[in-house]
């Protein structure tokens, strides 16, 4: 996944505000943001080594002024984020380069949006999510977030502020491996896209962000379709 520097737009250093693990294998890392504009969905490209960079989902809106936010995952198994936090917490700065990838909103008033998030592809989704929040469109929204276990979960209070002040939104956490009640749903993400309760003019007309590994965005993009989702009608990252 890391990318040659000869590849990278122009790089800017940034300021770290905060690192803090929130889960498991799970870190949110914030920084300063750069003058650069950028859309809901799209990633930054991190520096990770001396030679290579890293893919990162914005996780904060567009309409944030001051700040960036990454959920970083994988820290256990990953040299590269490994390096990264520690850069992070040495030299409390970032090199950084953004924006990339293709992902746009584009729902109409009317139009269901459906965010899918596996792990922390959730990252992907919260920016969308924020953005069409933000927008007051009478349409609902439904986020359904699958981890392996509960202790993956992180930024719970934030969904439930957002669920309480926009009652069009409403959101589920689906969990692989139960253990922990009243943590979400027992299954994953297919068993929660062929368990959602929209009827066939909302599926028809719904756009839908899918954060995540590519394995779990395969096998989501397949349900959907079973479920009568229009693929040309889906975002990835």
């Amino acid at each position: 996944m890391g990318e040659a520097a000869t590849s990278l737009q122009p790089l800017c250093e940034v300021k770290l505000e905060r690192l803090e693990r929130v889960a498991a294998d799970t870190y949110l890392l914030v920084t300063e943001r750069p003058f650069i504009a950028y859309e809901a969905g799209q990633h930054a490209r991190i520096w990770v080594s001396e030679t290579e960079w890293r893919s990162f989902s914005i996780a904060s809106a567009p309409i944030d002024p001051d700040r960036l936010q990454f959920f970083i995952g994988g820290v256990a198994a990953s040299s590269f984020v490994q390096q990264l936090l520690e850069r992070a917490t040495r030299t409390r700065r970032i090199n950084i380069s953004l924006p990339y990838g293709a992902a746009k909103l584009t729902c109409g008033s009317g139009d269901p949006l459906l965010l899918i998030a596996g792990g922390t592809g959730y990252a992907f989704t919260r920016s969308v999510l924020a953005m069409d929040l933000h927008r007051q469109r009478p349409a609902p929204v439904r986020l359904l977030w699958g981890v392996r276990s509960a202790d993956r979960l992180f930024d719970i209070p934030h969904l439930q502020a957002l669920s309480d002040r926009h009652p069009r939104f409403a959101w589920e956490t689906w969990i692989e491996k139960p253990g922990s009640e009243g943590a979400g749903h027992v299954g994953d993400i297919v068993d929660a896209i062929s368990s959602l309760d929209w009827d066939a003019a909302e599926i028809a007309a719904a756009q839908v962000f899918i954060g995540g590994r590519r394995e779990m965005a395969t096998a989501a993009r397949a349900a959907l379709v079973c479920r009568g989702f229009s693929s040309h009608h889906m975002f990835s990252d």
